[in-house]
């Protein structure tokens, strides 16, 4: 009896213990076993039939991936600007589907079916959906054309991981606390208080202060290149150090010589425009 006859399933349709299991087994894996052999013509046949559904996997595939690109998210979302960020690096663009998050949009059953948690954002590449910002980035940064935002060197790829780690697990949860009053009060929920406020200020400037210190004297987070990690980071500190809430705590940050050169690129300027353009229009002048 073969090792493995134990592990063919009941859900199978063949009964483990009554020796098909194993027996089936033992024909595909025994060496002394010979294998059936095919005919040539049925041979032949099986290969075309083969090679036609190959040929259609792929048609369908490249169709799909003409299709253009939805991104599923909101204008004042700074995880949408990454990836907008990232699609203007890569000269390439996507139709940005609002979700409108303060009516709560993300969380009825339309989005929960792209993302079951219902956050944005999310991306639609012909039939392949997507959730998850860094995984949305990952995928764009290796099926888009243009330089790769992945370094490839061990150390380099090991210190923007990091970075991005340290953004999605110490900088976000913090910034989310210094804003929870406020977000409770235009979601009219019960005030979380002052205290978890001030918690996330304390928070944020030891992160932002780390931040600050790594990049201190060089031009990118990680090497001598643009990576990911500086695009998440600078769609963070973009979005929110223009809160009013957040200026005493970006007012030492030291992160100017960083930020500035990647603020005047054409690409980030591009980012920043479309993602704007969805937003409130402002009033004509009379």
């Amino acid at each position: 009896m073969s090792r493995l006859g134990g592990l063919c399933p009941d859900s199978a349709g063949i009964p483990v213990g009554h020796g098909l299991c194993e027996s089936f087994l033992e024909n595909v894996t025994s060496p002394e076993r010979p294998r059936p052999r095919l005919s040539a013509s049925h041979a032949q046949s099986v290969g075309s039939d083969r090679a036609d559904r190959t040929l259609a996997d792929h048609s369908t595939k490249q169709a799909l991936q003409a299709a253009p690109m939805k991104l599923y998210g909101h204008y004042i979302s700074l995880t949408t600007l990454q990836v907008m960020a990232l699609l203007a690096e890569k000269r390439s663009s996507a139709e940005l589907a609002l979700v409108d998050v303060f009516a709560g949009e993300q969380k009825l059953a339309a989005h929960l079916a792209r993302h079951p948690f219902g956050y944005i954002p999310v991306l639609e590449d012909g039939g392949f959906t997507l959730y998850e910002t860094h995984a949305i980035l990952r995928y764009l940064d290796s099926r888009l054309p243009g330089p790769s935002h992945l370094p490839t060197d061990v150390h380099e790829r090991a210190r923007m991981d990091q970075w991005l780690c340290i953004e999605q697990n110490y900088l976000l949860p913090a910034a989310k606390k210094v804003m929870a009053r406020e977000y409770a009060k235009m979601m009219k929920l019960a005030d979380p208080g002052l205290a978890l406020v001030e918690e996330g200020e304390r928070e944020l400037r030891v992160v932002i202060g780390e931040f600050a210190d790594w990049i201190a004297n060089r031009t990118y987070v990680a090497g001598d290149a643009l990576s990911l990690a500086d695009l998440c980071w600078l769609a963070d500190l973009y979005k929110m150090s223009a809160l009013p809430q957040m200026e005493a705590i970006f007012a030492g940050a030291r992160v100017e010589a960083w930020w500035k050169p990647l603020t005047e690129r054409t690409e980030w300027k591009r980012a920043v425009a479309e993602l704007a353009s969805y937003g409130p229009k402002s009033p004509s002048p009379p």
